[in-house]
């Protein structure tokens, strides 16, 4: 590839706002310096239509017993995994942050799994704060019991979808390797991802704005979590104006205070 394309490459990724260019042809160091693709860039944590992913690499897991012995698998083909080694059952935790008021959709566990006598059992758990009982708020989803499912994506969801309350709840993902089979690296967890989506909050019993967004009007939902977040106190005691035209002043202020825009010093 010749100088000019690779920079024609690079300006066309920070164009269309692509994370940047993904180095091809080998893992870590070692990897080829000039295959280059591009990447899509990931949809923006905004808005209440798209999920946003938040990923987990397999490598951040960890077992609770400190007896437990685990290994790292590397490679072009499969990437970075981890796998136990010891046949002791035992649960793997990692704690989770999800946006507070998001609804958790899926629990996805990238995996392989090439044993017939071997699993991984995965999940979601979340525990009340402070210091409360925990319980599982997802089934328990698995790799495959007899079958051999190979390299795949496994997902197990809530029932029904989950709104994340971090102030009174902590939440992790759980991992068992089961089955005799489980433990040679033929199981091997590459990454989690845990699907959520941005949700608007319920409305409350009582107008902020009574005058004229009372509890029947179309937008009371709406308008009520604006105040509730104070991008708006409304135009007066008591009232939002809710057919009133909108200044470029006031677009800004409702702009900024939503996003919480900022610049260096």
């Amino acid at each position: 590839m010749s100088p000019s394309a690779r920079t024609w490459m690079v300006l066309l990724a920070l164009a269309v706002g692509a994370p940047g260019i993904v180095q091809a042809g080998g893992l870590g160091a070692g990897g080829a310096r000039d295959a280059a693709v591009l990447v899509a860039p990931e949809p923006a944590p905004y808005g209440t239509a798209m999920d946003t992913q938040l990923v987990i690499a397999g490598s951040d897991v960890r077992p609770t017993a400190i007896d437990v012995t685990y290994n790292f698998s590397v490679s072009d083909l499969f990437g970075v995994g981890v796998y136990q080694t010891s046949s002791t059952t035992t649960t793997w935790w990692r704690g989770i942050q999800v946006p507070a008021g998001a609804i958790i959709t899926r629990v996805v566990v990238d995996a392989c799994d090439t044993s017939t006598t071997g699993e991984l059992e995965f999940g979601l758990a979340r525990g009340q704060a402070p210091a409360g009982p925990a319980a599982n708020v997802t089934p328990v989803g698995t790799t495959g019991g007899p079958e051999v499912p190979g390299c795949a994506f496994f997902t197990v969801p809530p029932a029904p979808p989950l709104p994340v309350q971090n102030g009174s709840n902590t939440y992790w993902v759980f991992l068992r390797w089961q089955g005799l089979g489980a433990f040679a690296g033929t199981v091997r967890l590459h990454g989690i991802r845990i699907a959520y989506r941005l949700a608007v909050s319920p409305a409350p019993a009582t107008a902020t704005f009574p005058n004229d967004v009372p509890a029947g009007h179309a937008f009371f939902r709406f308008v009520e979590a604006l105040a509730a977040s104070g991008i708006t106190a409304g135009c007066g005691p008591g009232s939002f104006c809710p057919d009133a035209a909108v200044t470029r002043g006031q677009m800004a202020v409702f702009l900024a205070t939503a996003l919480g825009l900022h610049f260096p010093d």
